[in-house]
């Protein structure tokens, strides 16, 4: 059998069994001593050996096998189960993972010391016996005290309606449990207008609150809650499981290009026509957009999902010091696309591992501190707009500032004299020169300033930038600002020297006659070569809180919502836009990205 042809289909279903897999150990150490959930872990390990087996990955099979045997052991008696097993499975599945990184990369995963240390811990449990331990018993689950069904009234537009309905369902589903979901009437029309969501909801909380924190939306009017019995729910209809398909990336990739090509044809419409044509142009507009709307939630994926590939490296980092630490995740339900998030893990790995090694401490120095004996690396993810913005923090001791200092001007990057006179924040960006390290020594971790080198050149692939901020015996602080593609973009379109621009709506301040130009502002012009304004010509303020910059603009076509095309990578790599629309006459307008615009030198 071929490996490559099944390959990656390897990589996907494995990644999302360790995954699983990860969230069930959680799930027993929080609920101990339930059969069904060391059942569901021990179907996962059985599902990653039958897999590794098919392809031939024979340390991968072992490993699994283990795993799936002593759980199998644990399983028929729980109360076998102790604390110690709880870091044992984690760092099996943590060297799974890494092998999975391994086949990703050469397609050869090896067995190492390490692994053969921890084949033989779980061979040792296995045949020796294990011990039973008294555990307390914890509480069951909560399960939801009422079911209710409920609609909504929402105002909405034919502008974003799947958005506003997708909006309240994940504000809603931090009330409760989502379970049905009837299909709403969307609106068609520009005007504003209400619309009916209905669904059933199983919730801990009262219909009164319910009504009282869904009132709090913005758009919705009014709520309606009806209680559900129990014995009327039908199981068939509640608990049916959704069936799966899986589908590639690029088929994914494929449909929506070809749908914002179509939807591009479609903005291109004869200025004649009868009402009859006009409103099937309305409608067809629509249904693109939905369309396209629902491709893109598809190709997202939860940003919780880059857990379990992050977590490892924090226990990896702490173990191999001698320390305690954990990682945590906050907004993890935000959903990324797939491609930025894979991009994503190797810089944010290198990060994380730098924390445990450069900023947590032992644990006899934190509780010296009057700190916890575990530090603690938190993640946590935000979208604004059309940027993301990632955070990530630890409870350590803080950069070395002196350390980074002489460490830059030994290794050439600074003379004496300047490093003397920079502030903080210009200090602490050097720490992402290569070769800067406050480490005396490379090893398996801290590579002398080849971790946060690799991490900013890889982020700045992304278009990244990032900050540090950083407290002695606080912390540090990395604040990582990246922008995301969109495909449906609110947009000023304008027109220069008879070239067609869109600027996103979002990035401008005002708009006013060039003849009123205030003084002092900076002004750039997108015109070639000596050409001249227009007389009754426009100044588009940006809305820079640093910089007073303006556009010049010879007319003012109007707002617009663009369907933008991006350009190739090598072309908006080296210019200030970064794709490209069509407008209702045809004509081609280039979308501006005002923060590489400002960036160039006019």
């Amino acid at each position: 059998m071929k490996r490559s042809r099944f390959l990656g289909l390897f990589l996907d279903e494995a990644g999302q069994h360790i995954e699983q897999a990860h969230a069930q150990l959680k799930r027993f150490e929080i609920y101990p001593q339930r059969p069904e959930t060391l059942r569901s872990l021990m179907r996962h390990c059985h599902s990653l050996k039958g897999m590794a087996a098919t392809m031939g990955f024979e340390p991968f099979v072992e490993l699994a096998h283990r795993m799936e045997g002593l759980l199998r052991e644990l399983e028929s008696r729980p109360r076998l189960w102790s604390d110690e097993l709880t870091p044992l499975f984690s760092e099996g599945l943590d060297q799974l993972s890494t092998w999975a990184e391994q086949i990703a990369e050469d397609g050869t995963p090896a067995h190492t010391e390490v692994t053969s240390r921890l084949i033989s811990r779980l061979d040792a449990l296995l045949n020796d016996g294990l011990t039973p331990l008294p555990r307390p018993q914890l509480p069951d689950e909560p399960e939801a005290s009422a079911q209710c069904w409920v609609r909504l009234a929402l105002q909405v537009s034919s502008a974003s309606p799947t958005h506003r309905i997708v909006s309240t369902l994940k504000r809603v589903a931090k009330l409760g449990h989502v379970r049905r979901v009837r299909p709403p009437q969307l609106p068609v029309g520009d005007d504003p207008q209400a619309m009916e969501l209905e669904f059933e909801l199983a919730s801990e909380r009262t219909p009164q609150a319910l009504r009282r924190r869904m009132l709090r939306f913005a758009w919705v009017s009014s709520v309606e809650l009806s209680a559900i019995s129990r014995e009327s729910l039908n199981p068939a209809v509640s608990d049916r499981p959704n069936v799966w398909t899986r589908v590639p990336a690029d088929a994914l990739d494929w449909i929506a290009d070809t749908l914002r090509e179509l939807a591009m044809e479609n903005t291109v419409t004869p200025e004649a026509g009868n009402p009859a044509q006009r409103a099937a142009g309305d409608r067809s507009a629509f249904l693109i957009r939905r369309l396209f709307d629902r491709v893109e939630e598809l190709r997202l994926v939860p940003f919780m999902s880059v857990s379990h590939r992050l977590e490892p490296a924090v226990r990896d980092a702490a173990r191999r010091d001698g320390k305690q630490a954990r990682f945590c995740i906050e907004g993890g339900e935000l959903g990324l696309d797939r491609g930025l998030l894979d991009r994503l893990v190797g810089p944010l790995r290198h990060l994380v591992r730098n924390a445990v090694a450069h900023g947590i401490e032992t644990p006899e120095v934190r509780l010296a501190a009057g700190k916890a004996a575990e530090g603690t690396v938190a993640l946590s993810v935000a979208r604004h707009a059309d940027r993301i913005l990632l955070t990530l923090t630890d409870d350590g001791g803080g950069m070395d500032t002196a350390g980074i200092r002489r460490a830059a001007t030994e290794s050439g990057q600074i003379d004496a004299q300047e490093a003397q006179e920079l502030d903080q924040q210009r200090l602490l960006q050097l720490a992402f020169r290569p070769g800067v390290s406050t480490r005396d020594a490379a090893d398996g971790l801290a590579g002398r300033g080849a971790g946060l080198d690799a991490a900013s050149r890889a982020l700045a692939e992304l278009d990244a930038v990032i900050e540090i901020r950083s407290t002695s015996d606080r912390g540090t602080r990395f604040e990582i600002e990246l922008p995301v593609g969109q495909a449906l973009v609110q947009s000023l379109v304008f027109s220069r020297d008879g070239q067609l621009f869109g600027l996103p709506l979002r990035s401008l301040r005002r708009a006013s006659p060039a003849e009123t130009a205030p003084d002092g502002i900076e002004i750039v012009d997108l015109g070639a070569g000596d050409s001249k304004p227009s007389e009754n010509g426009y100044l588009l303020v940006l809305d820079e809180p640093e910089r007073d910059v303006a556009l010049i603009a010879d007319e003012v076509i109007g707002r617009r919502e663009l369907w933008l095309q991006p350009m190739a990578p090598v072309f908006s790599a080296t210019t200030y836009v970064n794709g490209a629309a069509m407008i209702e006459t045809g004509a081609l307008a280039l979308m501006i990205d005002p923060k590489r615009l400002l960036s160039r030198p006019w």
